[in-house]
């Protein structure tokens, strides 16, 4: 019972003052929103207790800012842009949006408390076409603009009695990175070594569906840091918008 809450106090009262501090720490911590493919995804990844040097750039982020922001990953690894927005994307916005509606209801909190969203897309669109997860690279830019516009939402404009700044959710984008496709060759070709035949169907070329527009890709499962580096420079045209 309420008696036997340990360390915080013996007493309901103490127990009940306890709670709300923490009720309060809550309201002031930030929400960290990363919202993107398997290099998010992945991003959680920890090798084991020893291991400090495979861990993932999110465990590492999340245990440095602990008690300082909420950290959530959606991570949707093999996703383009099209299916997130189609499929995760709804289910995203509201987590955004509820937080600072809820916020918002509370004149004290608002202000206090911030949503950070990073959208890190675009290294599985940038896949030459004929692959299953292309997406061409004007489409890419809408799914982008349609994402950035979702998880703003509608502007808090409640005339609110004190000075402190209004709820505003920040959206960072951030570019797909750097690939090699000779290692990224190296790596599918020995994924597909080691499946079953219908399961290496599935990442395989498909000449019917090449655009006949796109650059020329040397490397056979289909990327290459030059039109990689398209969907980067489309990510920051976005950016910028």
């Amino acid at each position: 019972g309420v008696e036997g809450c340990g360390v915080w106090s013996t007493r309901r009262r103490g127990c009940e003052i306890a709670l709300d501090a923490m009720a309060d720490l809550v309201a002031d911590v930030p929400m960290l929103l990363f919202f993107g493919d398997s290099l998010s995804a992945y991003g959680l990844r920890v090798a084991g207790e020893q291991d400090l040097v495979n861990v993932g750039w999110l465990a590492t982020l999340a245990a440095e800012y602990a008690v300082r922001a909420d950290v959530i990953v959606r991570g949707c690894s093999g996703y383009n842009t099209r299916w997130a927005r189609e499929f995760v994307l709804p289910r995203v916005s509201p987590l955004v949006s509820s937080t600072a509606t809820s916020i918002v209801r509370d004149a004290r909190s608002v202000g206090r408390r911030r949503a950070v969203v990073t959208l890190f897309w675009g290294a599985n669109d940038a896949i030459a076409s004929g692959f299953a997860q292309h997406v061409p690279l004007d489409e890419f830019e809408r799914n982008l603009c349609a994402m950035v516009d979702a998880l703003r939402g509608d502007e808090v404009e409640e005339d609110l009695s004190d000075e402190t700044p209004r709820i505003a959710v920040q959206i960072v984008l951030i570019t797909p990175p750097y690939v090699d496709g000779a290692m990224w060759d190296a790596h599918c070709r020995a994924r597909d070594d080691a499946q079953q035949p219908q399961q290496q169907q599935a990442h395989r070329f498909d000449a019917s569906k090449r655009d006949a527009s796109d650059c020329e890709i040397e490397f056979e499962y289909g990327r290459c840091d030059a039109l990689t580096a398209q969907y980067a420079e489309a990510t920051r045209r976005v950016a910028r918008e």
